[in-house]
């Protein structure tokens, strides 16, 4: 999966202030794109300028615990097979924390 830098005339949610988090602002995450395999995942946070935070790959165990621990954000992931149950279980487990998730059709 290819990320491109989203538009600026794109809203994403609020964040909470980087001292609350303990976070400076060039750490903070305004998009968390994931890339869902069999096993492990690739995550892929970027800033609000579309630069890039982080590029990491996790296993389905590691996932939900990861995204908690993230500033609140939006969460894209791109629709396949398994895309609905990690929507579901993204949107229902940390929601409340995480902010908004979205599943987008294959590119």
């Amino acid at each position: 999966m290819d990320w491109t830098r989203p538009p600026y005339a794109i809203k994403l949610g609020e964040t909470t202030s980087s001292t609350a988090r303990g976070r400076s602002e060039t750490e903070q995450v305004h998009m968390i794109g994931i890339d869902l395999a069999k096993q492990g995942f690739q995550l892929h946070g970027a800033r609000p300028d579309g630069s890039v935070a982080f590029r990491k790959k996790l296993t389905r165990r590691k996932v939900l615990g990861f995204l908690a621990s993230q500033p609140p954000c939006e969460v894209a992931i791109e629709a396949c097979g398994s895309a609905l149950y990690w929507g579901r279980e993204i949107g229902v487990k940390l929601e409340p924390i995480i902010g908004k998730v979205t599943l987008s059709r294959p590119g």
